[in-house]
């Protein structure tokens, strides 16, 4: 098993979905849902306020069905898991995610990622997404990885 632990701020005052859109893509792309060797569970934390969480999971729900799933065999619908919360604690429900993760499975590898941080400003004062950079991208292959076999 590979267990993926995926933590997003929904800040209302920022485009989020770019990044939580753009983060999912980016995991889809890399082909790590899709290799043969090991099964993956994926579990999502998105803290929020409302309207912004009710929109954010009906978001993610709606993009996990339509690309992870579609093009995922080894993952079934409804082996994902999410979480919320309204309080901005940092990066913390992401890492004790991870850390109740590991004490039911301590032998497994995980990745972890989040989208905290994302929106900057620049040495000028300009506010611009990083939607443009790269977000996360990996490619596993067996010669590379075997610890998915």
């Amino acid at each position: 098993i590979m267990i993926i632990v995926y933590y997003a701020y929904l800040n209302e005052a920022k485009p989020w979905y770019k990044i939580v859109l753009g983060q999912i893509l980016q995991l889809q792309q890399c082909q790590i849902l899709t290799q043969k060797r090991s099964p993956v569970r994926l579990y999502i934390h998105l803290t929020g306020l409302q309207p912004s969480l009710d929109v954010g999971l009906l978001f993610l729900k709606t993009i996990l069905k339509q690309l992870t799933w579609h093009r995922s065999p080894h993952i079934k619908v409804g082996e994902y898991h999410i979480s919320t919360s309204t309080i901005n604690n940092y990066e913390y429900p992401g890492i004790d995610l991870i850390w109740r993760l590991s004490q039911d499975y301590p032998d497994e590898p995980f990745l972890y990622f989040h989208s905290k941080g994302m929106f900057f400003h620049d040495q000028n004062g300009d506010e611009r997404c990083h939607e443009d950079k790269i977000l996360f991208q990996a490619r596993y292959t067996q010669k590379q990885h075997d610890f998915l076999a």
